[in-house]
C-alpha cells in the first residue's frame, strides 16, 4: 500500500482523535508539502478533505528514526497543552489534537491543521508586522500567564535554571575567541546569579520555537482572520519567561534583513534604536505589567536564552547545520549593547 493511502486511513482511522466534534469527510486527498531537505527534516503532508480542498489534518513522518523522540515529545506537548489550559481562547490558537501512529513499525504524528499560512509571507511592511504582533503577542502574554508559577531564583531554582545552564555553557564554548566572546561577556555571564539572586520571577510554559515560519495567518484580503501556532517539538513547561518573546524578535528580524547577516540583523533591528527595537523594549515593559517578570530582571537573564539557542542547535539529533557561533555572537552584541547602557 502506497505512503499516501496509508496515511490518509490513519487520518480515518483516528479521526475522532483529530476533530472529536466533526464529522469525518468521504475522501481525503494526501498532499506532499514542500518543505527542508536535509535528514533531520520529517515530510510534512497536508491531508484535505476532498469535496471542499480545506486541510484537516498534518502528518509528520521521520526520514531518519532518531527524529522519532522529537515527534513524540510534540505530542506530549499537545497532551499537556490539552489537559493545562482550559481557556478556549488560549486554545483557539494551537492545533493540539491528535495522535503518535505507526506505519510499517515507523511512528508518524497526525495533528488536526492549522488554519492559513507562514506568518513569513505576510512580512513586507512595517505596517503588517505590528498588525500582527499587536494580536499575536497579545494571545502570547495570556499563553505565558496562564498557569505561571511564581518561582523565588535562591537555592535549587537558582542553579537549575540560571547557574547550571551557564557553567555548561562556558565548558563548551568557554575556549573561544575574544572577538566572538569578549572578555567582558565572559565576565558578566559569572555575574548574572549574583544579580538575579531573590528575584520572583513566574515560570511559564515556552513553545520553545516562536518565530513566524511556526505561525499560520489567515486573511481575507488585507484583513487578518485568524492565526494558529504549529511545531511544538520545544515546548517546555515551568520555565523561565524569556526564550519565546526574544526568539520571536530575534529569529524574525533577519526577515527584515535585505542581504545582512543574522548578527548584523540582530544588531541593526533588535540593538539599535528604530521601530522595531522600540516595539520590543514596549512588550519587555508589558511583561512587568501583567507579573510576570520586572524588566531588569528580563535584561539581565536575556543571555541564558542564547545559551539555550547554542546547545539546541548543536543537538545531535537534529543534525542541523551548526550555527551555535552565530547565537555566541548574537549574545556577544546583546551584552555589549547592555554593558554600555547600565555603565
Amino acid at each position: 500500500m502506497s505512503l499516501e493511502r496509508s496515511v490518509c486511513d490513519l487520518v480515518k482511522k483516528h479521526w475522532v482523535d483529530l476533530h472529536p466534534n466533526r464529522q469525518a469527510p468521504d475522501s481525503l486527498v494526501f498532499l506532499k508539502v514542500a518543505g527542508k531537505t536535509s535528514p533531520n527534516a520529517a515530510i510534512i503532508a497536508m491531508i484535505l478533505d476532498a469535496s471542499i480542498q480545506r486541510p484537516v489534518a498534518i502528518a509528520k513522518i521521520p526520514r531518519n528514526p532518531r527524529l522519532t523522540p522529537g515527534l513524540e515529545h510534540e505530542y506530549e506537548a499537545m497532551l499537556d497543552l490539552r489537559e493545562s489550559i482550559h481557556d478556549t481562547d488560549i486554545l483557539a490558537h494551537i492545533p493540539y489534537h491528535g495522535t503518535v501512529a505507526a506505519i510499517n513499525g515507523v511512528k508518524i504524528l497526525i495533528q488536526a491543521a492549522g488554519n492559513g499560512y507562514p506568518m513569513v509571507r505576510e512580512i513586507n511592511s512595517r505596517e503588517t508586522i505590528e498588525a500582527l504582533y499587536a494580536w499575536i503577542l497579545s494571545w502570547m502574554f495570556a499563553f505565558h500567564a496562564d498557569g505561571a508559577e511564581e518561582c523565588l531564583l535562591e537555592g535549587e531554582n537558582l542553579r537549575e535554571l540560571v547557574e547550571s545552564p551557564i557553567t555548561q555553557f562556558m565548558e563548551k564554548f568557554g575556549n573561544l575567541s575574544s572577538d566572538v566572546l569578549s572578555n567582558k561577556a565572559r565576565q558578566y555571564l559569572t555575574e548574572i546569579p549574583q544579580k538575579v539572586t531573590g528575584q520572583k520571577i513566574h515560570l511559564c510554559r515556552q513553545h520553545g520555537d516562536f518565530n513566524a515560519h511556526n505561525i499560520l495567518v489567515d486573511y481575507n484580503g488585507k484583513l487578518l482572520n485568524d492565526f494558529s501556532l504549529i511545531d511544538w517539538e520545544d515546548y517546555q513547561p515551568r520555565q523561565l519567561p524569556i526564550h519565546d518573546l526574544n526568539h520571536f524578535f530575534t529569529s524574525n528580524s533577519h526577515l527584515l534583513r535585505f542581504g545582512m547577516s543574522p548578527v548584523e540583523s540582530y544588531v541593526k533591528f533588535v540593538l539599535s534604536d528604530g521601530w522595531y527595537r522600540d516595539l520590543y523594549v514596549r512588550v519587555v515593559a508589558d511583561y512587568e505589567l501583567r507579573g510576570l517578570i520586572d524588566r531588569e530582571t528580563f535584561w539581565i537573564l536575556v543571555p541564558l536564552y542564547f545559551i539555550e539557542m547554542c546547545f539546541r542547535i548543536a543537538d545531535v539529533q537534529r543534525e542541523q547545520q551548526d550555527t551555535a557561533l552565530t547565537w555566541v555572537k548574537r549574545m556577544n552584541a546583546f551584552i555589549t549593547r547592555y554593558l554600555r547602557k547600565v555603565e
